[in-house]
């Protein structure tokens, strides 16, 4: 679990290392086409910091 007064949010490459999802397997389960969260993983593009929020809570890795 991640403490939810971290500043900000893990990057989404983070986000699959912690959840134990693979990059495909996150796009699936938040229907997000797999080439953007690839973008997002290799650093050309960026994930705004809510979204990523919102998948770190979806998927349990922040306290409360």
């Amino acid at each position: 679990m991640i403490n939810t007064t971290t500043p900000e949010p893990l990057t989404v490459r983070e986000i699959c290392t912690a959840a134990n999802l693979t990059q495909s397997a996150l796009a699936a389960r938040f229907g997000i086409p797999q080439r953007t969260v690839e973008n997002w993983c290799s650093g050309s593009r960026a994930c705004a910091p809510y979204i990523r929020r919102m998948m770190m809570e979806c998927l349990g890795l922040l306290e409360r």
